[in-house]
C-alpha cells in the first residue's frame, strides 16, 4: 500500500515536469527524466508483488541512469520492507532536487522545481487513503 502511495505522488511529480509552464534552465536530461518515469511504472507493476526482490531489481536498474551518486543511499536500503524502500526513494528524490540538474525555474522565476516536489509529494500524499501509513513510516522524509 505504501508502494501505491509514492506511484501516485510520483505521477504527480512526473505531470508537473511535463507542464508547460516549467522549463529547464540547468542540466536535467530526457534520460533522467524517463528514468523517473521507470521508477513509477516498476512501482505500479510490482506493488502486489509477494518477492520484493523484483522491485528493487528494477529500481536499481533506474536509478543507475540517475548517476552512481545518487544510488548510495538507495544502495543501503535494499531490504525486504516495502515502507523502508519507500522512504528511500523519497529520500533519494528529495536529494535530486537539490542537485543542479534537477532545478527548474518557473518562467515568473519564482519557485523552483524542489519547492514543486515538496508540495505535489505533500499533495499526493493528502489525497491518497494511505497517507497514514506514510506519514508513521516517515513524519518528514525531506530531512
Amino acid at each position: 500500500m505504501v508502494a501505491a502511495t509514492l506511484t501516485a505522488c510520483l505521477t504527480k511529480l512526473n505531470s508537473t515536469l511535463s507542464g508547460k509552464r516549467y522549463k529547464p534552465i540547468k542540466h536535467l536530461t530526457g534520460e533522467r527524466l524517463s528514468a523517473l518515469a521507470n521508477i513509477k511504472a516498476n512501482l505500479r507493476q510490482h506493488t502486489n508483488d509477494d518477492d520484493d526482490s523484483r522491485l528493487h531489481s528494477a529500481l536499481h536498474n533506474q536509478l543507475q541512469v540517475l548517476g552512481p551518486s545518487m544510488l548510495e543511499p538507495f544502495k543501503q536500503s535494499l531490504i525486504p520492507d516495502q515502507s523502508k524502500l519507500c522512504v528511500a526513494v523519497l529520500d533519494l528524490l528529495g536529494r535530486l532536487a537539490h542537485t543542479p540538474f534537477f532545478y527548474w525555474k518557473a518562467s515568473d522565476g519564482q519557485d523552483n522545481l524542489c519547492d514543486l516536489i515538496v508540495n505535489h509529494i505533500a499533495n499526493g500524499v493528502a489525497e491518497t487513503e494511505d497517507t497514514n501509513v506514510l506519514l508513521a513510516v516517515s513524519p518528514n522524509p525531506w530531512r
